[in-house]
């Protein structure tokens, strides 16, 4: 948490802190495999399990550096699991409720167990996949719920306002955790305000990635 010095200075100077993670796979002993599905990914539920017990050292981790900006007085938008719904990182495309189950415990993990009552939640699947809310954990254990939405013409994708609809069916503040262009290269960023404004007004903040 070498971040957290610029972390703490820029909510003094009135700016608000989000945090992403995206943790080594906890199957591998050596780290790394971000993008290698997790086939035994209910172990995360049992630490007696060889990746159960990784999975609660990085829990560890991750708690000692929120518990650091707690005793700050800095709030967090937290993020975890972030575009669950796709299958790009080891997370990814899991079976559904195994997925919230997981949640639901990291939350109880560091909500009772650590304390972490600076901490809110942000349920961010991508746009792309569908199964936009299939993953959600429910409204007890959620705060903000968005989407991460990477698209070239975001004003005129039909799945971006089907996913749009479904997500801000569950009746939470609603952001877009992530956004970008689709392609690399020349992207005319205006796109996305004119979207927000004639689009997606329920949109309490975007972050541009």
């Amino acid at each position: 948490y070498t971040c957290n010095d610029g972390l703490k200075t820029h909510w003094n100077n009135g700016g608000i802190v989000t945090v992403s993670v995206a943790c080594p796979s906890p199957g591998f002993a050596n780290g790394g495999n971000l993008d290698t599905h997790l086939p035994n990914f209910s172990d995360l539920l049992n630490p007696t399990t060889t990746t159960g017990a990784r999975w609660r050292t990085y829990l560890d981790k991750m708690a000692q550096g929120l518990a650091d900006l707690r005793d700050a007085g800095v709030p967090v938008l937290w993020r975890p699991f972030h575009e669950m719904n796709g299958d790009w990182f080891w997370w990814g495309a899991q079976d559904a409720n195994t997925f919230k189950n997981v949640w639901i415990d990291m939350y109880n993990y560091f909500t009772t167990t650590k304390g972490l009552n600076n901490l809110i939640w942000v349920y961010a699947p991508d746009f792309g996949p569908g199964n936009w809310t299939n993953y959600y954990p429910g409204a007890a254990y959620v705060d903000v719920a968005g989407l991460d939405v990477y698209d070239d013409n975001p004003g005129t994708s039909l799945t971006l306002s089907l996913a749009y609809n479904a997500v801000t069916g569950l009746n939470k503040t609603f952001v877009f955790a992530e956004i970008g262009p689709d392609t690399l290269g020349s992207f005319d960023y205006s796109k996305w305000p004119n979207a927000l404004w004639q689009k997606f007004r329920k949109a309490a903040y975007f972050y541009a990635w």
